[in-house]
Protein backbone atom coordinates (compact mmCIF):
# COMPACT_ATOMS: atom_id res chain seq x y z
CA UNK A 1 0.00 0.00 0.00
CA UNK A 2 1.73 3.85 -1.34
CA UNK A 3 1.14 6.08 0.99
CA UNK A 4 1.39 9.61 -0.80
CA UNK A 5 3.52 12.61 1.24
CA UNK A 6 0.22 14.44 1.88
CA UNK A 7 -0.82 11.55 3.59
CA UNK A 8 2.18 11.22 5.40
CA UNK A 9 2.04 15.16 6.35
CA UNK A 10 -1.60 15.26 7.32
CA UNK A 11 -1.02 12.15 9.79
CA UNK A 12 1.75 13.49 11.41
CA UNK A 13 -0.04 16.97 11.99
CA UNK A 14 -2.75 14.43 13.32
CA UNK A 15 -0.30 13.60 15.62
CA UNK A 16 1.00 16.25 16.77
CA UNK A 17 -2.61 17.68 17.24
CA UNK A 18 -2.92 14.56 19.48
CA UNK A 19 -0.20 15.19 21.56
CA UNK A 20 -1.14 18.71 22.08
CA UNK A 21 -5.14 18.17 22.84
CA UNK A 22 -6.82 20.23 20.49
CA UNK A 23 -9.66 17.87 19.51
CA UNK A 24 -11.04 20.64 16.94
CA UNK A 25 -7.73 20.73 14.89
CA UNK A 26 -7.22 16.88 15.48
CA UNK A 27 -10.75 16.74 14.02
CA UNK A 28 -9.69 18.45 10.53
CA UNK A 29 -6.57 16.91 10.42
CA UNK A 30 -8.88 13.19 10.44
CA UNK A 31 -11.04 14.23 7.79
CA UNK A 32 -8.48 15.41 5.64
CA UNK A 33 -6.38 12.36 6.03
CA UNK A 34 -9.28 10.00 5.56
CA UNK A 35 -10.55 12.10 2.67
CA UNK A 36 -10.46 10.08 -0.82
CA UNK A 37 -9.15 12.01 -3.71
CA UNK A 38 -9.18 10.90 -7.39
CA UNK A 39 -5.32 10.74 -8.47
CA UNK A 40 -7.08 12.77 -11.50
CA UNK A 41 -9.48 14.97 -10.16
CA UNK A 42 -8.31 18.77 -9.67
CA UNK A 43 -8.24 20.54 -6.40
CA UNK A 44 -11.73 22.04 -7.21
CA UNK A 45 -13.60 19.07 -7.78
CA UNK A 46 -15.99 17.93 -5.32
CA UNK A 47 -14.79 15.07 -2.76
CA UNK A 48 -15.90 11.69 -2.77
CA UNK A 49 -18.30 11.16 -0.13
CA UNK A 50 -17.69 7.53 2.37
CA UNK A 51 -20.84 5.41 2.23
CA UNK A 52 -22.52 6.28 5.99
CA UNK A 53 -21.80 2.67 7.09
CA UNK A 54 -18.48 2.64 6.58
CA UNK A 55 -15.93 2.75 9.95
CA UNK A 56 -14.06 6.13 8.69
CA UNK A 57 -17.88 8.01 9.30
CA UNK A 58 -17.86 6.48 13.02
CA UNK A 59 -14.32 8.05 13.15
CA UNK A 60 -15.25 11.37 12.02
CA UNK A 61 -18.34 11.59 13.80
CA UNK A 62 -16.80 10.09 16.91
CA UNK A 63 -14.20 13.07 16.53
CA UNK A 64 -17.25 16.02 16.04
CA UNK A 65 -19.48 14.38 19.01
CA UNK A 66 -15.74 14.91 21.28
CA UNK A 67 -15.24 18.15 19.80
CA UNK A 68 -18.76 19.08 20.94
CA UNK A 69 -18.72 17.82 24.02
CA UNK A 70 -15.52 19.68 25.02
CA UNK A 71 -16.19 22.71 23.51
Amino acid sequence: MKIRFMEIRSLLSLAKSLSEKSVATATLAAILSLSPRSPSASKFSPKIIFRIGSKVNAIIIALFSLHRLIG
